[in-house]
């Protein structure tokens, strides 16, 4: 018999563990007779420096476990630091931003293991006040 793809199963047993757990998602495992789910992901994203003078740029860096995929966005119209191939930016890694002109808050979206709904992380650069003397 063929695995119900759209049937969520509570158990299963060794021998047939394909059609049983990975009907859930394919990183389930089976695990005394029950269907266990992947670890929940755990994801971080930093801005190094996170103030920066106007026009100065920032180290992203980003790291995520038991993630399928990530993307990185920024909230900052005036610059198009989205994405690194298409959106999707990898499992971890780091880019330099284009230069920030006003407060930039990078999210970190990646899509879990486990499946459901994606995971955010959020890191936020702001520019420095200029002072004039008059």
């Amino acid at each position: 018999t063929g695995a119900n793809l759209n049937k969520v199963v509570d158990s299963c047993t060794p021998s047939i563990v394909v059609e049983d757990c990975l009907a859930n998602s394919p990183h389930w495992t089976c695990s005394a007779g029950a269907c266990v789910s992947p670890p929940q992901a755990d994801i971080d994203i930093d801005a190094v420096p996170s103030l920066v003078r106007f026009g100065g740029s920032t180290q992203i860096s980003w790291s995520s476990e038991n993630a399928e995929s990530c993307s990185i966005t920024e909230d900052n119209p005036t610059i198009s630091d989205t994405g690194c191939l298409n959106g999707w930016c990898g499992l971890s890694g780091n880019k330099q931003s284009s230069g920030i002109d006003q407060r930039t808050r990078y999210t970190l979206s990646c899509v879990p293991l486990a499946g459901g709904a994606l995971v955010h992380a959020t890191t936020s650069v702001n520019v420095a006040p200029v002072f004039r003397e008059k």
